[in-house]
């Protein structure tokens, strides 16, 4: 008896269906209204997708289970007859094929249930049908013509659209091949591309071909073909769709060409966005300069409305909508304003706004301003630097010249009267306070003296940079104590513009000022050349201790590198520092070579340009 059991549990949960044992529960009227699961197989979860379900009833387990499953089974229960059916349960979404029959004599309410989950199989064939009829109506009804053909080249099928366009009915193609009504050329071509097709080399093609009219004209068509395979993957047919160009060949041609050069148009201007709205405020077109100026990729503003490119305040104040009205209203409309960015940055932006005629909606075309704006703001900056830089070297030029007439003449009297004093005296420890005062009054002169040349020297005026550099570089030598010398210069004593004069010495004096500072050189060597035709270089080079020019912790040295730099960009020049701590500093100042206006006495006086 254990032995028969076991062979029987093996059996029961060694089969792929589902089965259970259960036991119909009758209402007082003989109306099954649920069963107990007593018994199920390995399989049954699976099947199901009902857990620990033995030992509860149906309508504990799926409570809204339909009475049909109820019916049938008590029938079974009752009558003894076997039932074999398939059914959906829309409360379990599966559809089950199912076999039932009842265990025991006529009082039993037991049956056992054997069943296979087909809910894939049945979705299965309800696609195959749907799709056997969408593919059978647009085989009939499509107005280009479909066409099934063996390898040999025979027609296999035909559809009404391509006995329309060729002029033969389906019977007389079945007893035709494709050579039959292709010029030879045109087959060679194709008959190329079947092999190709069957090779494996390709998974499709799409060709434009000629075909022999029954009448004996020729008409064009596009034939665009594939292979067509069975379950196990062997080739059955060829498939191909054959639409009629005959009409629309040369009108089509004109319009790709005309369409092909507005698109290459439009997606050539990146520096303009270009974007299309419906009347609904919905972009639904984008060039690349609208995703270049605005960040957003085709893909992510289709469908949204274009008031996400304007700023929060203004899709307040309803800007957006005014801008369709009044294109709407005026064919156009025109502003510039802030935009936003897909990264929320902001930048100004001038457009216009249109309305399209042929379809409801509108076209933008807009352009970044920031750049223009940003140029703007630079050359204000730079104007009013030139105005400061200008004020500043007036200044120097009234206190130099105050320094000059009036304390000079002060100090020049002193010395006088202390001469004249000194002359007169007989104490001897008087003489020698008033030859200390008079060493100090010497010393005093010299030092205003340098203070106005270094302000405003009278030289770079009268005699031009070299020559004020030249007496610059003798002068600051003696007073840092370091040894400095001007090389030799292609410039002898040519005239440059006055700015640019003006520029290079301040710069070549505030280099100077931060070797005597923060170099602690023993030498400076300064160079003032002519570079080609059009360019003016100044190279200051000490052998100090050198820094890192990268490092900012310097702030006087970097404000006055700084200042070197603005006044080189001034003139429309650059400045560079080339630096290594230990190694000692150089300073090359480029600017273009801007030669003073003057008449020919004035040129022969001053003796031109050495090359």
């Amino acid at each position: 008896m254990r032995e028969s059991e076991e062979k029987y549990r093996s059996l029961f949960n060694s089969i792929d269906e589902g089965f259970s044992i259960v036991e119909m529960i009758f209402d007082d009227n003989g109306k099954p209204v649920d069963y107990v699961i007593l018994e199920t197989n390995q399989m049954f979860e699976e099947q199901t997708g009902l857990v620990e379900a033995t030992g509860k009833t149906a309508r504990e387990l799926i409570p809204n289970l339909e009475e049909f499953w109820f019916e049938t089974y008590g029938k079974v229960a009752l009558t003894g007859e076997r039932a074999r059916f398939e059914n959906e349960s829309e409360t379990m979404n599966r559809t089950f094929d199912v076999f039932a029959s009842r265990l025991g004599d006529r009082e039993s309410r037991r049956i056992a249930v054997v069943f296979t989950d087909i809910t894939n199989r049945k979705l299965g064939e309800q696609a195959l049908r749907q799709s056997e009829e969408r593919f059978r109506a647009m085989f009939e009804q499509a107005n280009i013509g479909i066409v099934q053909i063996d390898f040999d080249g025979r027609f296999l099928a035909v559809n009404p659209g391509f006995s329309q366009i060729v002029g033969y009915t389906e019977t007389e193609l079945q007893k035709m091949i494709v050579r039959d009504i292709t010029p030879p050329d045109d087959f060679a071509i194709e008959d190329e591309e079947n092999r190709r097709l069957l090779a494996g080399e390709i998974s499709g093609y799409s060709i434009e071909k000629r075909c022999f009219h029954k009448s004996g004209a020729t008409v064009w068509v596009k034939m665009t073909a594939t292979l067509v395979r069975g379950e196990s993957g062997e080739p059955i047919y060829m498939l191909s769709i054959i639409e009629d160009l005959t009409t629309r060949k040369q009108a089509e041609v004109a319009l790709g060409e005309s369409e092909e050069r507005f698109r290459l148009l439009v997606e050539s201007a990146i520096d303009f966005a270009i974007l299309a709205l419906d009347e609904n405020g919905l972009v639904n077109a984008w060039n690349a300069g609208a995703e270049k100026i605005f960040g957003y990729a085709e893909r992510e503003i289709i469908g949204k409305h274009g008031a996400i490119l304007f700023t929060p305040e203004d899709r307040e104040k309803g800007f957006p909508e005014w801008e369709m009205r009044t294109a709407a209203e005026n064919g156009s409309a025109e502003d510039e304003r802030w935009h936003i960015r897909k990264d929320g940055s902001r930048f100004c932006a001038s457009g216009v706004m249109t309305t399209l005629k042929d379809v409801r909606g509108f076209v933008k075309i807009a352009r970044d301003m920031t750049d223009k704006i940003k140029a703007e703001q630079v050359l204000r900056d730079k104007e009013m630097l030139q105005k400061l830089v200008g004020a500043q070297e007036d200044e120097r030029k009234r206190i130099a010249r105050d320094l000059h007439d009036e304390l000079g003449q002060l100090l020049t009297a002193l010395r006088l009267k202390l001469e004249s004093v000194r002359q007169l005296c007989e104490d001897d420890e008087l003489c020698g306070k008033i030859d200390e005062t008079q060493v100090i009054a010497k010393h005093l002169d010299a030092g205003i003296d340098f203070l106005a040349w270094e302000l405003r020297p009278a030289a770079l005026d009268d005699l031009g940079l070299r020559a004020a550099l030249a007496k610059y570089v003798r002068e600051w030598s003696h007073y840092a104590g370091i040894t400095a010398e001007l090389l030799g210069s292609g410039i002898k004593q040519a005239r440059l513009a006055p700015e640019v004069e003006t520029k290079l010495y301040r710069i070549a004096q505030e280099a100077l000022n931060n070797v005597h500072k923060h170099a602690k050189a023993k030498s400076v060597e300064i160079s003032l050349d002519k570079r080609g035709s059009d360019l003016i270089v100044l190279i200051i080079a000490d052998d100090g201790r050198g820094f890192d020019p990268k490092n900012k912790t310097n702030r006087e040295k970097g404000i006055g590198l700084i200042g070197m730099r603005e006044r080189a960009a001034l003139i429309g020049g650059s400045l560079e520092i080339e630096s290594t701590p230990g190694k000692g500093t150089t300073i090359f100042a480029r600017v273009p070579f801007g030669e003073r206006k003057k008449g020919r006495k004035e040129n022969r006086e001053m003796g031109g340009i050495e090359e």
